[in-house]
């Protein structure tokens, strides 16, 4: 048997191997680091869909879409010790990982061609570590979104491509609407560009084969994207959940991207909506579990706070922004012009216009995207890290989908362009290894601050655990900096609510407040000093002039794990 022959019975099962080598990175990650959330946002998340925050199992998450999050809830409805959030995110990141390494390997020819891809996709794996290691729902969107197009891409047009781009979709909308939303710019324009390349090639009629491909996948986004919407306004339907997801918007509009005014710098808004400078400063650190979403402040300081900062549009900044500034760390820029480079000589030496415009297309289309986030402000590294990997992966996707266009070139042309490839895949295992390196340093050290908020947690539960009379009220400084594992689901819940946070806007949420606090003897504060001095003493004003409580220092709890609790009974 020829080798040849022998990769061609290979090719009909390199999945298993392929799925081997996710398996392993898995549990490596596992056995090394664990799994953790790199947001309390997702820890939160998990408590309404778990029911720790809501009384019992919510699919209103407020974020979620109903495609991802209704099947959670069921599930926690039936088996409520499992966790079921964390591992479904964990499901999510194996597919993901293992659709991109069998996508891109699966264009090989030859033995040589497949060993050249396995070590660029499994490169791609490397710099992907600190997104499979730290769990984030926006960069999970992101990426599963991205797994549809690498498909679409890859794939010759057959039905199930377009089944598992539709499958992908409608689990990134569930995931998180807006992080399937801003990959479809960059996904869409790529693949166009490679398909009608692929028809110019070919000589088939560019307008029927370029939109057969893309237009069947357009419509498919697009009903996801409607029905998706139709569903969140069915399940959001009630005039209180409408008032509290206008409140929840204006809340995250003024908290994510301005700088909270000082009470009397809007004391006219204060007087308008009746409320006092004690209950403004409760809400403004964060203190918002009683919070009547009815009232217009929120709305009316977020529209004030809009028109004081005012976003100039420089489109010059903003391309300096994109193509020159960067907001990342371990070693992606580099590695981002290492792919754009070698991209763009391939496509120079190829004397190919159709790869340069193909190039050209995707950094405009990276222009839009990226260029919307730094307008808005917003490019938090879990973010831009998934959005730069997605447009790695696509800039190779360009390359490793070139037609062989060498019948006709000299041999010394031959000879250089192999030279260059094999330079190219040389520098970009190595850039990758060392940007993995850099990442499993930062998860590492991630992962033991997290361990040591994670027993702090657990201490602090056992101690309200013991006291099942009494009602416990932690602050938002608190349970800001708890670790939360992602497959651990025991001592989450307990005897106590938060005390704030953007989940409190929830008409569920607030109901099981009120129900919780109702039904105990006592009520204390559970807080914090040092750096949180000041969110604390405005909190304890607040009990203390606006609920009536008389907050009193009972005791100063030091924790096996080291941290000290302030408690506060209130009642």
């Amino acid at each position: 048997m020829s080798l040849d022959q022998g990769f061609e019975k290979f090719k009909k099962w390199r999945f298993v191997p392929e799925f081997v080598i996710i398996a392993f990175m898995f549990a490596f990650i596992n056995m090394r680091i664990g799994f953790w959330y790199e947001t309390n946002d997702d820890y939160i998340l998990n408590g309404m869909l778990a029911g720790w925050f809501t009384g019992t199992p919510s699919f209103r998450t407020i974020y979620g879409g109903f495609f991802y999050v209704f099947p959670l809830k069921c599930l926690y409805d039936l088996f409520p010790k499992v966790a079921w959030y964390g591992l479904g995110n964990l499901f999510l990141y194996v597919i993901t990982c293992f659709g991109i390494l069998n996508r891109i390997t699966a264009g090989a020819k030859n033995v040589a061609g497949y060993i050249y891809r396995l070590a660029i996709s499994c490169s791609v794996l490397g710099i992907m570590f600190r997104i499979n290691t730290l769990f984030q729902y926006t960069t999970l969107g992101i990426i599963v979104a991205a797994l549809g197009f690498v498909i679409l891409i890859v794939g010759g047009g057959r039905k199930r491509d377009y089944i598992a781009f539709f499958l992908c979709e409608l689990l990134a909308y569930g995931v998180r609407p807006e992080s399937m939303g801003i990959v479809q710019i960059i996904g869409f324009m790529t693949l166009f560009v490679i398909k009608l390349r692929l028809s110019l090639i070919a000589k088939k009629p560019v307008v029927k084969f370029t939109v057969g491909r893309v237009l069947p996948a357009l419509l498919i986004s697009v009903c996801i994207i409607l029905v998706g919407k139709t569903a969140d306004r069915m399940i959001y339907n009630s005039p209180e959940w409408q008032q509290a997801l206008r409140t929840n918007s204006a809340r995250a509009s003024w908290f994510d991207y301005h700088l909270s005014p000082e009470a009397d710098e809007i004391s006219e808004i204060l007087e308008k909506n009746n409320i006092t400078e004690e209950e403004y400063y409760a809400y403004r650190y964060y203190l918002n579990y009683g919070w009547d979403n009815s009232s217009d402040l929120i709305t009316d300081v977020n529209e004030y706070l809009e028109k004081r900062d005012t976003r100039s549009a420089d489109p010059v900044a903003i391309i300096k922004s994109v193509f020159l500034g960067s907001s990342l760390d371990w070693g992606l820029s580099k590695i981002t012009l290492l792919v754009f480079a070698f991209t763009l000589f391939l496509a120079i030496i190829n004397k190919s216009i159709l790869d340069i415009a193909a190039v050209s297309i995707l950094e405009i289309s990276k222009l839009m995207a990226w260029g919307y986030l730094y307008y808005i402000g917003r490019f938090p590294v879990r973010v831009m890290l998934p959005m730069a990997i997605c447009h790695i992966i696509m800039l190779l996707l360009i390359s490793l989908t070139a037609p062989a266009n060498d019948h006709d070139e000299k041999n010394y042309v031959k000879y250089f362009k192999s030279g260059v490839i094999a330079l190219f895949a040389v520098a970009f295992i190595l850039a990758s290894g060392k940007s993995f390196i850099l990442q499993y340093r930062n998860c590492a050290n991630a992962a033991n601050g997290m361990r040591i908020m994670e027993d702090t947690k657990k201490d602090i539960i056992s101690y309200c655990n013991e006291k099942p009379d009494s009602r416990f009220i932690m602050a938002p400084a608190v349970y800001s900096y708890w670790g939360q594992a992602a497959l651990y689901e025991k001592e989450n819940a307990g005897n106590f609510i938060l005390g704030g946070g953007w989940f409190m806007s929830s008409p569920e949420a607030q109901e099981h407040v009120s129900e919780y606090l109702e039904s105990g003897k006592e009520i204390y504060y559970v807080s914090v000093g040092g750096d949180f001095q000041i969110p604390m003493e405005k909190h304890l004003e607040y009990f203390k002039k606006i609920q009536g409580y008389d907050p009193k220092l009972v005791e100063e709890k030091l924790m096996p794990s080291g941290a000290t609790y302030l408690i506060y009974r209130l009642k």
